[in-house]
């Protein structure tokens, strides 16, 4: 198994951008992502604009269209490129003729998909890995003051679950707390303070368009 390059493939419109970071977290082990798209319609492109680690790729707005092009380039990538290990990030059960095709090639199926995708993708994958939904709320008593106003913040500006703009957490949590000074706390810094609290935050993407989630449910 060729594992030097790797070409990951997103259905965009079966996978929200929240899952992007444990997308790649999955499957940084597999080698070097030569190749990472997000395949989308009209309605999910606007999901997915803010990860930045993914290209986009607009697949019109009929249906199916996002699968359709999502496979064809596959078998490009396999045919023409010569790429033999694939993560197909989708729970969509008709990717599992893409996924038999590229094994009867020699190529290494990575499938991942949350509990709801189909067998039929499951199986016809070299290996699942199956994604992790949002985590229960935190016991509000295990907080502090600032995580507590955070937590309100994420539930007005982010109900989608699809991170706010770093450059945004200190406005937002300042209407809130207008005495809040981010550099009198030990952390010093809005990044720092996140990244020492990976149980509560994830920080997503790429500077400057970083953005923060409620952490997702450990892996």
């Amino acid at each position: 198994m060729d594992t030097k390059t790797v070409a990951l493939l997103v259905d965009g419109d079966n996978i929200r951008a929240s899952f992007a970071g444990q997308i790649l977290r999955k499957t940084n082990d597999l080698g070097e992502h030569r190749i990472r798209r997000a395949y989308c319609n009209q309605k999910s492109l606007s999901d997915w604009a803010t990860a930045s680690s993914f290209m986009k790729v607009h697949a019109g707005s009929k249906p199916n269209g996002a699968d359709i092009l999502l496979s064809v380039h596959a078998m490009q990538f396999a045919l023409k490129d010569g790429i033999s290990t694939f993560a197909i990030a989708s729970g969509d059960r008709d990717f599992s003729h893409i996924a038999h095709a590229l094994r009867e090639l020699g190529c290494y199926i990575l499938g991942l998909g949350t509990d709801q995708a189909g067998q039929e993708f499951r199986k016809s994958c070299s290996d699942f890995i199956e994604l992790k939904k949002p985590a229960a709320q935190v016991a509000t008593e295990k907080l502090n003051d600032i995580d507590k106003t955070l937590r309100k913040v994420f539930e007005e500006q982010d109900p989608e679950g699809l991170g706010i703009p770093l450059n945004r957490i200190n406005s937002l949590i300042r209407r809130e707390l207008p005495e809040l000074k981010i550099s009198v706390q030990p952390e010093k810094t809005w990044p720092r303070y996140f990244k020492v609290r990976t149980e509560l935050y994830t920080i997503i993407g790429e500077a400057p368009d970083q953005r923060v989630q409620i952490t997702r449910t450990p892996d």
